[in-house]
């Protein structure tokens, strides 16, 4: 005893980091899925703020432009969709690790996981149907279709108030400016 502490031994010491560490990548885990499942409702702003200013331009070019423009800054945030998985899924084999060097009941992860616990704990079979790991590529596809969808829309509109040889000339002076 030192004063009103006492002195931990190695083993004591060490149990304490590893709490520690899974403490801290525990909320290092919420934040990313909290972070990954917000990128959804960002994603559906954003194209909603873009068909509303497609709307309100008069010029069917410059909507082709804010199309482009949406569409990348989407799949942008796809990627970083990717990328908040990954660290999600790196954070999740660490608590994993962390979980068996304590010693204690590991939390389910990963779907298969989830599902031998739902299995074992006799939860309904509805709750088994659901894969959410498709649900990122499903919306990115979505996301593609829906501007190539808007993207046909604004070339119909572009080709069918103007000739096709004043708006070809449009566009080729636009690619060599």
């Amino acid at each position: 005893m030192y004063g009103n502490y006492k002195l931990l031994s190695n083993e004591e010491l060490k149990e304490n980091a590893l709490i520690a560490q899974y403490n801290r990548f525990s909320e290092d885990w919420r934040h990313f899925s909290s972070l990954t499942w917000k990128i959804p409702s960002i994603a559906l702003a954003i194209s909603t703020g873009i068909v509303s200013l497609t709307k309100l331009v008069n010029d069917p070019l410059y909507s082709i432009f804010i199309l482009i423009i949406g569409a990348i800054v989407l799949f942008s945030l796809g990627f970083v969709s990717i990328k908040f998985r990954f660290f999600h899924n790196a954070r999740s084999q660490f608590l994993k690790e962390l979980e068996d060097q304590l010693g204690i009941k590991k939390f389910p992860i990963e779907t298969k996981e989830t599902i031998e616990y739902l299995k074992d704990n006799e939860i309904p079979q509805r709750f088994l149907n659901f894969r959410a790991g498709r649900v990122l590529p499903l919306f990115i596809f979505l996301v593609g279709v829906f501007f190539i969808i808007l993207a046909g829309i604004n070339f119909f509109i572009l080709f069918s108030t103007w000739n096709i040889i004043s708006t070809w000339n449009i566009i080729m002076d636009l690619l060599y400016c």
